[in-house]
């Protein structure tokens, strides 16, 4: 029974380590939605005047910005809450573990 439960331990710490290494090694691909410039520019011409609240991805400073959307034409890089746009394509900064050589890292 005891070497059941160290094989599941090790099974669970296994796939942690192996998980977080997969996500390191293949990077989820990013929404191709997320590429495309943010569209914010007034369309001009008849029926393009319907002033909806958007959000776009601005790529340059990594945020979800609102901007207002007449209704015609645009791309892909819009979405309805910034929930939706902060899931599909905010870059999450992984943190790594750094040695500090400027100071000594020991117990005394």
């Amino acid at each position: 029974m005891k070497s059941l439960y160290y094989l599941l331990i090790f099974g669970v710490i296994f796939c942690y380590v192996y998980g977080d290494a997969i996500d390191v090694m293949f990077p989820k691909s990013v929404d191709y939605r997320c590429t495309l410039p943010m569209d914010d520019k007034p369309m001009e011409g008849e029926g393009c005047q319907a002033h909806i609240r958007v959000f776009g991805y601005h790529s340059g400073r990594n945020q979800c910005r609102h901007y207002f959307y007449g209704g015609c034409g645009g791309n892909g890089n819009r979405f309805f809450n910034k929930d939706e746009c902060k899931r599909h394509c905010i870059k999450k900064k992984k943190w790594y573990p750094t040695i500090n050589k400027n100071k000594k890292n020991y117990l005394l």
